[in-house]
């Protein structure tokens, strides 16, 4: 006799809040030979209205990291890729178009940072984040400027012969 298991449609939500991370975009983290790093106890929602939350933990320790820029929800179509920083942080790329960059604490469940951009990648050593500004696609000049930033959001040196000038 064959039995027939039936999910509860109540539960359906809660699943889908802890759908493991795709993982689709491996050259994202800088990693030699594009490799995927294993993530333990991490995973991503992005409900119909494209607000995205990151979950960390496992049970009843799972904490709900909601991904914002500037104060507001990131409208993000799918968490493509989280890559571990060798701090314990972690990179969180959504995409949308364009790409949003999340920089998120796990120990303390809180976004550090986070900003818009093109084509991100993380540098080998982890040191650095490297995108295209981000610009709208329509009605203006695109730019092609390639930007450089810590992920510990320290500033970058000034360039020899620049001290205290700016563009």
């Amino acid at each position: 006799m064959k039995r027939i298991v039936y999910l509860p449609l109540f539960l359906l939500p809660l699943c889908a809040a802890l759908a493991q991370v795709r993982q689709s975009h491996p050259e994202y983290c800088g990693i030699p030979g594009d490799l995927n790093p294993a993530l333990q106890d991490v995973s991503a929602s992005v409900d119909q209205q494209e607000n995205a939350v990151l979950y960390v933990g496992r049970g009843s320790s799972v904490k709900a990291i909601p991904l914002y820029i500037g104060g507001l929800p990131a409208l993000v179509s799918e968490i493509s890729q989280v890559c571990p920083l060798s701090d314990g942080r972690l990179v969180v790329f959504g995409e949308t178009g364009a790409t949003y960059v999340f920089i998120v604490d796990p120990a303390r469940a809180v976004l550090v940072d986070s900003f818009l951009s093109y084509w991100p990648g993380i540098s080998p050593n982890q040191h650095w984040i490297a995108y295209e500004k981000f610009f709208p696609l329509h009605g203006v000049d695109g730019s092609s400027e390639i930007m450089l930033v810590r992920p510990d959001k320290t500033s970058l040196p000034e360039p020899a012969g620049w001290e205290g000038r700016r563009r």
